[in-house]
Formats: C-alpha cells, sequence, structure tokens
C-alpha cells in the first residue's frame, strides 16, 4: 500500500512542483497588489467600479472586508486558486483507476496481492497529500509577501482557515471524480465529465448568487459553501465544513466499494 501511496506521488512530483511554484509565486503578487491598490481605501473604490457579476464571483456583493486580511482572503476566490486545486484533483482522480485500466498497468499492480480497496485508498490519500502542499506553497506564499512588503495587520491563521475550507472543496470535487474514475476505464471521459460537473456547479453558484429566483440552485453547488471573504470576518462555518468534507467522504467511500466490485476488464 505505501509503495502506491509513494509511487501515485512520485509520478506527479513534476506537475506537483510547477502548480505549487505558480501558486506560491501568485500568493506572493497578490500581498503586492494590496498596496499597489491604495491599500484598502484604493481597493474598495475600485469595488465599487466592479460590475454586480464580477463581485458575485468573488461573493463580495455585500461589502468589502475592512482590514488586508479580507482583502487577501478575497482574493483565494480567484478563478486561478479554484482551477488549480479542482484540475489537480480532478487529473489524480482519472490517473488512479481510469487511466490505469486505460494503460493496462491497473492489471500488473494488482498481480500482488493486494486488495483493490487498500491500492485505492493509497491513491486517494496520495491524492489528500498532494492537496495540502498546493495549499501550504499558497499559505507560504502569503507569508512570504507580507514579510516582503512589511504589511500589518494580516492575520496568518484566518487565512490558514480560509485554506482549510479550500481543502474540503478540492477534496469534495475529488470524491467525486474519483468515483466516476472507479466506474470507468477512459482517463479522458472521467476529466471531462468532472471537470463538466465542476464548472456547472461553479456556474450554478454564480447564477443563484446574482439572480433570485436561482437562489435554491445554489444550494446544490459545492463552490455554495466556500466564502472565504466570510471566513475571514466570521470565521469557518461548520455547516460548510461538514457539508464539503461530507461529499468527500460519500465520493470515496462509494469509489472504494465500486472498484471492489467492478470488472476490470469492463
Amino acid at each position: 500500500m505505501r509503495s502506491v501511496f509513494w509511487q501515485s506521488l512520485r509520478s506527479y512530483r513534476t506537475s506537483l512542483g510547477v502548480v505549487s511554484a505558480a501558486l506560491f509565486g501568485i500568493s506572493v503578487v497578490l500581498v503586492l497588489t494590496f498596496e499597489a491598490f491604495g491599500g484598502i481605501e484604493g481597493f474598495e473604490e475600485l469595488l465599487k467600479l466592479l460590475p454586480e457579476g464580477m463581485r458575485a464571483m468573488l461573493k463580495a456583493q455585500g461589502g468589502f472586508a475592512s482590514d488586508a486580511t479580507g482583502y487577501i482572503g478575497m482574493q483565494y476566490r480567484h478563478p486561478f486558486y479554484l482551477l488549480s486545486t479542482s484540475g489537480f484533483v480532478i487529473a489524480m482522480a482519472a490517473g488512479a483507476v481510469a487511466r490505469e485500466i486505460e494503460r493496462s498497468t491497473a492489471l500488473m499492480l494488482l498481480a500482488v496481492p493486494l486488495a483493490r480497496w487498500r491500492y485505492l485508498a493509497a491513491k486517494i490519500a496520495s491524492m489528500v497529500v498532494a492537496v495540502v502542499v498546493l495549499l501550504v506553497a499558497v499559505w507560504a506564499g502569503t507569508g512570504a509577501g507580507v514579510a516582503v512588503t512589511g504589511l500589518g495587520g494580516v492575520d496568518m491563521l484566518s487565512l490558514l482557515l480560509v485554506l482549510v475550507n479550500l481543502l474540503a472543496l478540492a477534496l469534495a470535487i475529488g470524491g467525486i471524480a474519483t468515483l466516476l474514475s472507479s466506474l470507468s476505464s477512459d482517463g479522458g471521459h472521467v476529466v471531462s465529465v468532472a471537470a463538466g460537473t465542476a464548472a456547472a456547479m461553479f456556474f450554478g453558484d454564480f447564477l443563484a448568487t446574482i439572480w433570485s429566483p436561482a437562489e435554491l440552485v445554489g444550494y446544490v453547488s459545492l463552490y455554495h459553501y466556500y466564502d472565504p471573504l466570510g471566513v475571514t470576518q466570521s470565521g469557518l462555518p461548520v455547516r460548510d465544513l461538514a457539508v464539503l468534507l461530507g461529499v468527500a467522504a460519500a465520493g470515496f467511500g462509494a469509489a472504494l466499494v465500486a472498484f471492489q466490485r467492478r470488472d476490470l476488464a469492463a
């Protein structure tokens, strides 16, 4: 089981390093832009000029936090962060089962006396570790930016809670993608369906925010339960964390059962 875990991480070490470096860099730049906008006052003026849809995407339509922590936290909902984490877990999920079967390497890996559920559990564990590495890079980049600029009043603990929320979101998406992978023998199909599902949920959350008749649609979207600005202002909502981790556990659990029972030749 440990050999599968380490082999999975090694196979993604290059992409993990590149994406981590990119997230670190953009997190540093994000802090630098705070002073470039003229601090809170300057950014509040810019925010007023943004269309309602753009504020809704950042979940800032109700206003803007009055400190640097709120500014940085709100930026954690930038599509770059969401695409990087979601895309990475979807790629790893597709590679966990579907691509292994597609390449006929799964039969060789499972030829050793290793239960299927242990094999997939190792793949899931490597995914969790990889996402944690990505988010540590984000937090470290923010810390480096704060140190370089000497920006005061930044609550790094609040930002860490935001990243815990993002971790739960990424794992929820990963759980769904892993379930799809455990049922498929086509990695490309898994990526397209999982990515399409994530995109549809993001659009649903956006639509629910800007159009009141679609408000109930937002509750179906996983992105509804990720509100960085709200976390910096009021802490991490237990409900949001419970929903995301519940979806993740259900997805991974169902994937373990489905993979245990399926015919690998199908």
